[in-house]
C-alpha cells in the first residue's frame, strides 16, 4: 500500500507499507538527485527535509527499511555532508549496512538503512556486475513471506461424457417424470430429474488452486523473451574476469533488455487501446478510472447478504418498478397523452372487452425453435448447461411439447 507523504524538494520519495503473516514493513525508497543547475538543493537542505521524514517515519508502526540512491560519499571520512549525514542516522538510533563501493566510480553512494535494534534485514551482498554504473544491493528480509493465496474452486467435467450416455439417463430421467397441474411442480420435477443425471455423469469437483493473477495483455510470446533475457541475464553474471567477453554479454543483455521492455510497452499500450476502442460509454469510463488507478469501489446494491431474502428483495424492487410503469402507463392513457414514436394506443372504452379466450397448442417444432434460437450461456443455477440441451434438443422437445408444462406456465 503505498503512502501519500509530504512533499520533499531536495530528493524523491517512494513511500510503501508491505504486509507479511500480520507483519508490517514499512519501506522508504529514496533517490537524491546530485547538486546541478537544474536541481539547486544542496546537501544541507536534503539532512534536514530527510531528518523531517525520520520524525514521522520512526513514529510509524512496523519495521522501517529505508534504501535508495542518496549520492552523498559516506566511505569518505573527511566529507561534511557525510559526516552530517551519518550524525543524524546514529542520533536517531538508525545503522547504515552497505560497506564497500557501490558505484564505478568507487564511492558508497547506494545505502539500506533499518533501526539498530531492529534485525529485520541481514546477508547483505554489493554485486558489481549488474550492467550500469551504480551496483545492485541485494539482502534478505527477515520477515516470513506470504503464503499464496489458496483458492477452492468446484467444476464439473463435461467434455468427458458420452454423449450417447447422456442421451440414455436424459431419456429415462425425463420419461420418468410425473407431470402434474401446478408449474412450480413440474419446474422442480424437471431441476431434480436432470440434476441427478448430471450429478452421475459429471459430479462436482473440488480443488485448490494458488491464486496467481496475470495481466491479461501478457501473452505466451511475453513469456518466451522474459526467459530469454533471464537466460542472457545469468550468462553475464557469470562471465569471467575476462574484460572483453564481460563487455558483451553486458551489451547484449541491455539490447535484449531494452528491446523486451519495448515490447512489453506495445502490448501493454495495444491491450489498452483495443479495450478502449471495443467499449461503450459505461464501460469507457471504468476503464478509464481502472487505468489512471481511480477505479472506484461501488458498495453492493442490497447490503442485505442473507441468501435466502435476497430473491425476495430483487422480486420485490422489480415488481414494485413494474407496477409504478403500469400505473403511469394507465395514467397517460386515460389522459390520452401517452405515445411512442408517434403511435398513440386506442382508448381505454376500445380494447376493454379485449381478452385472450385460447391458445394453439405447442408443437415439437415450436419447442425446438425456441430451444436452437437460445444464447449459449449458462448458470450455476442450471441443472445442465445450455448447449447440451441444444445438442440434444430432440429428446428435450418432445417432453416438453406433450406434458403440460407450456400451458401450466400461462
Amino acid at each position: 500500500m503505498m503512502n501519500k507523504t509530504n512533499v520533499y524538494h531536495s530528493f524523491e520519495l517512494l513511500d510503501i507499507n508491505t504486509y507479511a503473516q500480520n507483519e508490517i514493513i514499512h519501506l522508504l525508497v529514496i533517490y537524491r538527485p546530485p547538486y546541478s543547475p537544474g536541481h539547486r538543493h544542496t546537501v544541507s537542505k536534503f539532512i534536514s527535509e530527510f531528518s523531517t521524514l525520520l520524525e514521522i517515519a520512526l513514529l510509524a508502526p512496523g519495521h522501517l527499511i529505508i534504501s535508495g540512491d542518496f549520492n552523498i560519499h559516506v566511505d569518505d571520512m573527511d566529507c561534511n555532508d557525510a559526516a552530517n549525514f551519518l550524525d543524524l542516522i546514529n542520533s536517531l538510533g538508525l545503522v547504515q549496512h552497505i560497506r564497500g563501493p557501490t558505484h564505478e566510480k568507487g564511492h558508497t553512494l547506494d545505502l539500506v538503512i533499518t533501526r539498530a535494534a531492529d534485525k529485520c534485514t541481514s546477508d547483505f551482498v554489493v554485486d558489481h556486475k549488474m550492467p550500469s554504473d551504480h551496483c545492485a544491493i541485494h539482502f534478505m528480509s527477515n520477515n516470513m513471506k506470504p503464503s499464496p493465496k489458496k483458492l477452492t474452486k468446484s467444476r464439473r467435467i463435461f467434455s468427458g461424457i458420452d454423449s450417447d450416455t447422456l442421451r440414455v439417463h436424459i431419456s429415462e430421467a425425463l420419461s420418468a417424470i410425473n407431470f402434474g397441474t401446478d408449474s412450480s411442480d413440474l419446474a422442480l420435477s424437471y431441476h431434480e430429474a436432470v440434476s441427478k443425471v448430471v450429478d452421475c455423469l459429471a459430479p462436482i469437483r473440488s480443488s485448490k488452486v494458488s491464486d496467481k493473477p496475470r495481466a491479461k495483455w501478457f501473452n505466451p510470446q511475453m513469456l518466451v523473451d522474459r526467459r530469454y533475457l533471464r537466460q542472457l541475464e545469468i550468462r553475464m553474471k557469470k562471465s569471467k574476469d575476462v574484460t572483453a567477453v564481460t563487455e558483451v554479454n553486458k551489451q547484449v543483455f541491455r539490447a535484449a533488455r531494452s528491446a523486451y521492455n519495448d515490447k512489453l510497452t506495445e502490448h501493454k499500450t495495444a491491450y489498452q487501446r483495443t479495450r478502449i476502442r471495443n467499449a461503450d460509454q459505461k464501460s469507457l469510463f471504468a476503464i478509464i478510472d481502472e487505468i489512471t488507478g481511480t477505479k472506484k469501489v461501488l458498495s453492493s446494491i442490497v447490503p442485505d447478504s442473507d441468501p435466502l431474502r435476497l430473491p425476495q428483495l430483487f422480486c420485490n424492487y422489480f415488481g414494485k418498478k413494474i407496477s409504478d410503469l403500469r400505473d403511469n402507463i394507465k395514467s397517460s392513457v386515460s389522459s390520452n397523452s401517452f405515445s411512442v414514436g408517434g403511435y398513440s394506443p386506442p382508448s381505454k372504452d376500445s380494447v376493454q372487452n379485449l381478452a385472450f379466450t385460447s391458445f394453439a397448442p405447442v408443437s415439437v417444432d415450436d419447442i425446438t425453435s425456441l430451444i436452437s434460437k437460445m444464447p449459449a450461456k449458462s448458470c450455476d443455477l442450471d441443472a445442465i448447461p445450455t448447449y447440451l440441451v441444444e445438442q440434444n434438443v430432440d429428446i428435450f422437445a418432445p417432453i416438453f411439447s406433450s406434458s403440460d408444462v407450456v400451458r401450466c406456465s400461462l
